[in-house]
């Protein structure tokens, strides 16, 4: 059985590249109450200050434009021959531009559910799990690897905040810029982190590592004039480029895109080409 994701249900969420993500055909889907479910799985509402004096909201972070107030994303494959239009994540951003809930799907289905919020000046975040009884989720025939960081803590015995199960640590270098995006846990030991190398205005080095230290994955990104990727280029362990992929986009009034067309692009017998993989559907609302 191939092991499709593994789900860093208290960290991240790293996954492999997303050639190998959207496998799985269309399956039938029983009734079941998604709005219930979130609900009864969402932890309690964090406070929303004092914050963190962060250069960049979460909306900025996410190249949004505008007074965004949501953001809900659908995902399509493209290599089926009737592509399976799904949801795959909901968005919810307060009027500052900072994030506080959003429900993460797998195949359709709302997997879990995490809150934003401030604790003593902290940026921090709680998750909860989504439960399904028998027959209510029907098997997609895809592994999933469930790792909790609060069951691989160096340090059990630490101290901890119960406040919260994550705290998010930014760093910017001396033009603003997002360098480096860390989780900790509520003993104060470093989780996943996620580092960004500049290259010049269009080229932006993505690297994530694990709260083992070892390195996940590393990514270069091209980059338009607005900070949109247009490419993305992917490692493999060697460090050669293993997949790249090619974004094109459609873009609402606000300057923000609603429609992301990915192809892989190939070249084969000395030709470039391009093979559709997905496209993904953003509807989003802004505040008043």
């Amino acid at each position: 059985m191939k092991i499709l994701a593994v789900f860093f249900t208290f960290v991240a969420v790293l996954t492999l590249p997303a050639a190998a993500q959207r496998k799985a055909g269309p399956t039938t889907k029983p009734k079941v109450d998604f709005s219930k479910k979130i609900a009864d799985a969402a932890p309690e509402a964090l406070p929303q200050t004092p914050t963190d004096g962060r250069l960049q909201t979460d909306a900025q972070m996410e190249n949004l434009s505008g007074k965004v107030k949501s953001v809900i994303e659908h995902s399509a494959d493209d290599r089926h021959a009737k592509p399976l239009r799904e949801l795959s994540k909901q968005d919810y951003y307060n009027e500052s531009g900072n994030m506080v809930t959003s429900v993460s799907y797998d195949e359709g289905y709302p997997s879990f559910v995490t809150v934003f919020g401030y604790v003593d000046g902290m940026r921090v975040s709680r998750t909860g799990d989504i439960a399904y009884a028998e027959g209510e989720k029907p098997s997609s025939g895809r592994m999933q690897i469930i790792v909790r960081m609060e069951d691989n803590l160096r340090n059990p015995n630490a101290p901890r905040d119960s406040r919260y199960a994550i705290r998010h640590k930014y760093t910017y270098d001396a033009e603003g810029r997002l360098i480096e995006k860390q989780t900790l846990a509520n003993n104060g030991e470093v989780g996943s982190r996620k580092t960004y190398r500049f290259e010049g205005k269009d080229r932006r080095e993505e690297r994530d590592f694990g709260f083992d230290g070892d390195e996940w994955s590393r990514t270069l990104e091209i980059l338009d004039a607005k900070g949109h990727v247009v490419e993305r280029r992917m490692y493999d362990d060697t460090g050669k480029v293993s997949d790249v992929e090619v974004n094109t986009y459609t873009f609402d009034s606000q300057g923000n895109w609603i429609v992301q067309k990915t192809v892989e692009k190939k070249t084969v017998r000395g030709k470039t080409v391009f093979k559709p993989l997905w496209t993904t559907y953003r509807t989003i609302t802004y505040y008043p």
